[in-house]
């Protein structure tokens, strides 16, 4: 991520995975065009809307691909963006963090600040706008797989536990009995209020295999399917397959990898205040 643009367009895929969980079909837009409510027009790097139980969400989202942290004069102006369009929850991506004037202000108008390393982490973006959607709970049934992961007061917090497989690295283990996954809970020795076995329910496997390619560009840890021999005492080992992306999205959702990329858009339409 060298330039704006590049940054801008990795929002824009991020938010298209998290917002389209269960294809609701939810565009997310680069370099939109929005109306205040004094007659100018503003333009913002990612925009998406969407309506949920009769309500209308708005999200603008600035990028700040900067060689520094992003300052309180940054922040104020895209402040006046949001002020003047209205009705829009405001969110920064940066690249190179914020001084701390920059976080005061943002937090007191209620934005999210979020930089590039978080936008990979599951937890922190569902924590914030999906969890009730897309979080697999104590309900969740594995579809086909079940999975270990972490737990913050009682809820899930959307970081997979990753077990060492040699010379493949860390991996994250799936496997295809809920049974076995709490075998493998309780062979790990994890703390159980802070690690809880989760069904990956579809929609969320197919988010867990976009996430997963993400994570394999920047060399994040891979996937390994672990089994153990059927009628096998409880004390035998696993057996581990790390697999990639493609091989989940082919054998595991029934669908190929591009299938499962979110449409990207381009530049949307003028759009005016409400």
């Amino acid at each position: 991520m060298n330039d704006g643009k590049s940054l801008e367009s990795y929002v824009q895929y991020v938010y298209q995975v998290l917002l389209n969980l269960r294809s609701e079909g939810v565009v997310v837009s680069k370099r939109a065009l929005l109306q205040g409510k004094s007659g100018a027009m503003h333009e913002v790097d990612v925009y998406y809307e969407f309506t949920r139980a009769g309500l209308r969400h708005r999200v603008a989202m600035e990028c700040k691909d900067l060689r520094r942290p992003v300052t309180k004069g940054d922040i104020q102006e895209f402040h006046s963006k949001l002020h003047d369009i209205g009705g829009v929850q405001g969110v920064v991506v940066s690249r190179n963090g914020y001084q701390e004037g920059a976080k005061l202000f943002g937090l007191h108008w209620d934005m999210l600040l979020l930089t590039a390393a978080d936008l990979p982490a599951l937890g922190t973006l569902m924590a914030e706008q999906l969890r009730a959607a897309a979080l697999p709970d104590e309900l969740s049934v594995g579809e086909p797989f079940w999975t270990i992961m972490a737990m913050e007061r009682g809820e899930n917090s959307g970081s997979y536990f990753a077990a060492s497989q040699g010379a493949d690295g860390p991996c994250v283990p799936l496997l295809l009995s809920k049974a076995q996954a709490q075998e493998m809970l309780a062979a790990a020795r994890l703390d159980p209020e802070l690690w809880a076995v989760r069904g990956l329910a579809r929609p969320m496997l197919r988010v867990f295999i976009l996430f997963q390619e993400m994570s394999q560009r920047r060399d994040g840890p891979l996937a390994a399917i672990c089994i153990r021999e059927p009628g096998s005492v409880q004390v035998a080992r696993f057996l581990s397959f790390p697999v990639t992306p493609d091989e989940l999205a082919r054998d595991y959702y029934g669908e190929p990898l591009e299938a499962l990329r979110p449409t990207r858009k381009g530049r949307t339409s003028q759009t005016s205040a409400c």
